[in-house]
């Protein structure tokens, strides 16, 4: 037996909500997917058509992107020592990974996660070295200096890791609307 489900989405583009039927969708060309899968690709059939009737722009180029896709995953069925290609294989990796890449941290986000992670151990270091040394008051104003320095350099290790995950400055395009990266701090929905 089925489950009733019915979804909605809401257009990017245009604002317009499209709500998907409750229940079980058969259709001839779905008919190899059991009920839930049916429905999800009945479903995202529904909001297909709509980009391709309602926004014929941005449709050009998520089928140019899909394309592009395609490419990148015949192009690695090849081992080759041609650079060219390798190049091509890569940008389109790359274009994939922007396209498809969850979130990102900013700068702001970045040096508040290090001045919070370098305090917390820098506190930990001191409260070790108060119990040690004889005379604490010293250790308590090298901490400070100590805190400054280590979120300092954990920013930079954070920033290192940002730039090898996200891989910003690989290339230099500009993304059409449909296709936008999330800005600093978003997520896809």
């Amino acid at each position: 037996m089925a489950h009733e489900i019915a979804s909605a989405c809401k257009c990017k583009l245009c604002g317009e909500t499209i709500i998907g039927q409750a229940g079980l969708i058969l259709d001839a060309g779905l008919a190899g997917l059991d009920p839930a899968n049916q429905r999800t690709a009945q479903f995202t059939l529904r909001l297909a058509d709509h980009v391709i009737r309602k926004h014929p722009h941005e449709n050009k180029a998520l089928e140019t992107k899909a394309l592009e896709f395609l490419g990148m995953l015949r192009l690695a069925n090849y081992a080759t020592s041609d650079r060219g290609i390798l190049e091509q294989r890569d940008f389109l990796r790359w274009t994939v990974h922007q396209a498809t890449l969850n979130g990102r941290l900013s700068d702001e986000k970045l040096t508040t996660a290090a001045v919070d992670f370098a305090g917390k151990v820098v506190d930990l270091c001191v409260a070790s070295l108060i119990l040690q040394v004889p005379a604490p008051e010293h250790v308590e104003r090298v901490s400070v200096s100590l805190k400054a320095q280590a979120a300092e350099t954990l920013a930079e290790i954070l920033n290192g890791l940002r730039e090898i995950i996200e891989e910003p400055g690989r290339y230099q395009v500009t993304a059409p609307a449909a296709l936008a990266v999330p800005q600093d701090g978003q997520t896809r929905s």
